[in-house]
């Protein structure tokens, strides 16, 4: 694979900006694969945005963007997620893990959610 980062030229005028689309796979993988799409922000998309966190520039992981490799410095990024951190299966857990969520969300430092389109239409 090419080391060169894919970039496109992007819009100014239609203040275009790149997202990062990290892909499912239902193969275990060694490398993370991830496709760049480009939107328009008058447009209004839904995205999420993360600030890059500095780590040391010689240790790096490979990450797979629309099939090139480029090298990101490592350093841990800490999600919460509910169906993940708590225990569904143990009870008191939940129950103690359910009267935090207002802490938790509110502590976080972004909270992100997903709301699914209306099945009703």
């Amino acid at each position: 694979m090419s080391q060169r980062p894919p970039y496109h030229n992007l819009d100014a005028s239609r203040s275009e900006i790149r997202l990062l689309e990290i892909l499912g796979s239902d193969i275990p993988s060694s490398i993370v694969k991830c496709r760049q799409t480009t939107v328009s922000l008058p447009d209004r998309p839904s995205f999420a945005a993360l600030s890059y966190v500095w780590g040391d520039p010689l240790i790096t992981e490979n990450i797979e963007l629309d099939r090139v490799t480029m090298p990101v410095t490592t350093k841990p990024l800490r999600l919460w997620a509910d169906a993940i951190c708590i225990n569904q299966q143990d009870f008191d857990e939940r129950n103690a893990q359910v009267r935090l969520m207002g802490s938790i969300y509110s502590d976080a430092n972004i909270v992100l959610s997903w709301l699914e389109p209306d099945s009703a239409e």
